[in-house]
């Protein structure tokens, strides 16, 4: 049946008549429930527009599978509860021809959204209807071994290869970003990094290694060397202890060769040693 009515998301709180659970849909006996109709929409604060709503109703409310259209522009299939999409659901705003498909709980996004725009698929988790994290394409968690928190990113122990970069990470996560301690491998092991890690990103102490060129001891700060630490070239077996900015040697610190094996003071800047 369709049934033409106001949603409102967060806005009012309305006495309605809800089947109980052991009864078919349409049956009269029913339990008084209070609900908060309204829909959510992944890229919206709340939707207050009317529409039509086509699908299986208990006295006139939203119970079972529907479809809601606003006057919006606003497509939303599912199941609905209480007037509130549930459960796996798909959202398209014909607006700017984007489809969400995810889970929904009370009317909310929650967990992982799958994102259709321009024949192009992105991700992006939600908990509660608000947006955690930034989107990312499949890649970024496809493969992913471990531990998840409530919405299912990638949170505690876990492993995982990214096929597209060739890059591993094994170590701990927070919140979808390798954070805490771990190491993460390029190209097969040609370069390594263990040590901390801060939302994605090199941060803290830890050992970078480009097999050939050159090793790294010492602090990061996001992403690049940053305070104190040591390299060492292997090309001439030529190293360098001292301060790091922005990813470079800067600074006044001690250097050592192989030919003399004498420590030296010496000073770069920007990666380049003044003479």
């Amino acid at each position: 049946m369709k049934w033409r009515f106001n949603l409102f998301f967060k806005a009012a709180i309305v006495v309605l008549f809800g089947c109980s659970s052991n009864l078919a849909l349409g049956k009269e006996k029913c339990v008084l429930t209070v609900a908060e109709v309204g829909l959510s929409h992944p890229d919206l604060n709340g939707i207050t527009t009317a529409g039509i709503y086509e699908g299986e109703t208990c006295n006139g409310s939203p119970a079972g599978q529907g479809v809601f259209s606003n006057n919006s522009g606003l497509i939303f299939r599912g199941f609905f509860e209480d007037a509130l999409l549930t459960g796996n659901a798909e959202v398209i705003d014909e607006n700017t021809d984007t489809k969400y498909l995810g889970d929904f709980i009370n009317g909310k996004p929650h967990g992982r959204v799958e994102i259709v725009y321009g024949g192009y698929k992105s991700y992006q988790y939600y908990r509660d209807g608000k947006k955690i994290g930034k989107p990312f394409r499949s890649q970024s968690i496809d493969g992913y071994e471990g531990e998840v928190n409530d919405i299912g990113m990638p949170h505690g122990n876990g492993r995982i290869k990214y096929l597209s970069s060739n890059i591993s990470y094994v170590g701990e996560w927070y919140e979808g970003f390798p954070h805490g301690k771990g190491i993460m491998s390029w190209e097969s092991g040609k370069a390594i990094y263990e040590g901390e890690f801060k939302k994605g990103v090199q941060n803290g102490e830890g050992y970078f290694l480009i097999k050939g060129l050159y090793e790294y001891r010492g602090s990061w700060a996001e992403g690049k060397k940053e305070g104190l630490g040591t390299i060492v070239w292997f090309d001439d077996s030529y190293s360098y202890t001292g301060p790091f900015y922005k990813g470079f040697p800067h600074g006044e610190g001690v250097c050592k060769s192989e030919n003399d094996n004498k420590n030296k003071k010496c000073e770069f800047r920007m990666g380049k040693e003044q003479y």
